[in-house]
């Protein structure tokens, strides 16, 4: 999503502490690869696979 240049800000939904913990872990994940960011964005465009 924040690959998006019109995208400013993305919304997480958490409904624990824990579930917001796993959220900003993330951020501090690995980056994607250009493959795996290949496979995702087919479904990422629109929520649907094309």
């Amino acid at each position: 999503m924040l690959r998006q240049e019109a995208v400013t800000s993305a919304l997480i939904g958490a409904s624990s502490v824990a579930q917001l913990d796993d959220n900003l872990d993330a951020l501090n994940g690995a980056a994607l690869g250009d493959d795996e960011l290949a496979a995702i964005e087919p479904h990422a465009v629109d929520g649907t696979a094309r």
